[in-house]
């Protein structure tokens, strides 16, 4: 029996708020009331023991799945899915949660859904006739527009684009407050460590979803908690205060025409920083529009898969990697939008730039099959160029190590500045 149900991606999210910004459409929020009642009919004999009050002796059978069942989410989810396919809604090859919408190969709107809670945007048109449906089918709790909470995170639109946040619930994270203080490299006991797991699972949580900018903190803080000391509670509780601090407001800008628009990936790596021998890797890909404005698509701050000899293996394997989900993120907008983007990678190590744009053999065979790899993607044009930037223009070097300044990526991803492509473009 399937019990899986489909959610959004966070950068499919990000994209339907792009869609939304660069057509000027307006982007709404519904919540399903009892959505789990509201499913597909259970295909199989489920029994219950009624509440006291139906003042009854019988047994119950259930006509859809309540909640508590492992197969519910799935049930409502297929409910949906077919309420959309049947008004002529498309749903996505690559993500089960996003749908939408076109009429003579022109896109009307999107729809993207996170088990009972669901985001969408468009034409009047595409209002009227599958949020209609939408609306009619099923019984609603509330709908929301323009300014509203959306899966914990704050949505606001305006003339720019649309703004996300998440500074009230950073602002309700609780600092670690622990005895003996003073040693910082006494070990945690059981209860300390289970503290500091729930405080690092909550900036990990903000990281991933609107804070770049303490991504590799949060990663680095996940990988020491079974030999943590109070060194680390210190460094969770100054990350907080920091956050706190210094809010800041994810801008999903109007980019313009998407046919004159590119998709950016910045991608870097610190070879051997971590235990081990292991090498921090780290992408942000934005999406640039023909008014040079950005739009953060998504971000990584990782572990990459392997041990590797030099820092240009390293910066190889974070390209070869990011290259991988810009690729994807690249097919769904073109199966969204018919529109076919040109993909630009941004490092700042001249050996990783220059040994793509070569045929010369490198002595390290492992790195020489990931070069190879990437010469095939500009070879078959799904990349269409890879070129040099300075440290200093390298979006993603805060997500690599911890004395990279994160100020740069920040008033790019607040619109607080355009990022301009280094002149070798």
């Amino acid at each position: 029996m399937r019990t899986d149900s489909p959610t959004v991606v966070k950068e499919n999210f990000r994209i339907v708020c792009n869609l939304a910004a660069t057509n000027q459409w307006k982007v709404h929020s519904l919540d399903i009331k009892a959505a789990f009642l509201q499913g597909k009919k259970i295909d199989r004999a489920v029994h219950l023991l009624p509440p006291p009050e139906a003042n009854t002796d019988k047994l119950w059978k259930l006509n859809t799945p309540v909640y508590g069942l492992c197969d519910a989410p799935r049930a409502w989810y297929q409910k949906l899915s077919e309420e959309l396919t049947k008004v002529g809604a498309v749903k996505s090859m690559y993500d089960s949660a996003l749908f939408f919408w076109r009429q003579n190969d022109k896109l009307q709107g999107v729809l993207c859904c996170h088990v009972d809670d669901c985001f969408f945007a468009g034409t009047v048109l595409f209002h009227s006739t599958i949020i209609a449906h939408i609306k009619v089918t099923f019984s609603l709790s509330k709908e929301n527009s323009e300014t509203f909470n959306f899966l914990g995170l704050k949505v606001e639109q305006n003339n720019g684009g649309v703004i996300i946040n998440q500074n009230s619930y950073i602002d309700n994270i609780q600092p670690i407050s622990i005895k003996n203080q003073t040693c910082t490299t006494r070990l945690l006991s059981i209860p300390e460590r289970r503290l500091l797991k729930s405080l690092v699972g909550q900036i990990q949580w903000t990281a991933k979803q609107t804070r770049p900018d303490v991504a590799y903190t949060a990663c680095d803080l996940s990988t020491r908690i079974k030999n943590s000391t109070v060194a680390d509670i210190k460094r969770a509780n100054k990350q907080l205060k920091q956050m706190q601090e210094n809010k800041v407001n994810l801008l999903i800008a109007d980019t313009g025409s998407l046919e004159f628009s590119s998709l950016l990936l910045f991608c870097d790596a610190s070879h051997g920083n971590l235990s081990g021998g292991g090498s921090q890797g780290g992408f942000v890909i934005f999406l640039q529009g023909s008014n040079d404005n950005l739009s953060p698509l998504i971000w990584r701050s990782h572990k990459l898969k392997r041990v590797v000899k030099s820092a240009m293996g390293a910066e190889t394997m974070a390209l070869l990697e990011g290259a991988e989900y810009v690729m994807l993120i690249k097919t769904i907008i073109k199966e969204i939008t018919l529109i076919d983007l040109p993909i630009i990678c941004i490092s700042d190590n001249k050996s990783v730039v220059d040994a793509i744009n070569s045929t010369s053999v490198l002595e390290d065979k492992r790195l020489y099959i990931d070069i190879c790899a990437l010469r095939q993607m500009i070879e078959r044009k799904e990349l269409n160029r890879i070129i040099l930037t300075t440290s200093q223009n390298q979006l993603a070097d805060c997500l690599t190590k911890a004395t990279a300044s994160s100020q740069k990526l920040i008033q790019v991803l607040s619109g607080e500045e355009i990022y301009k492509l280094p002149s070798n473009d």
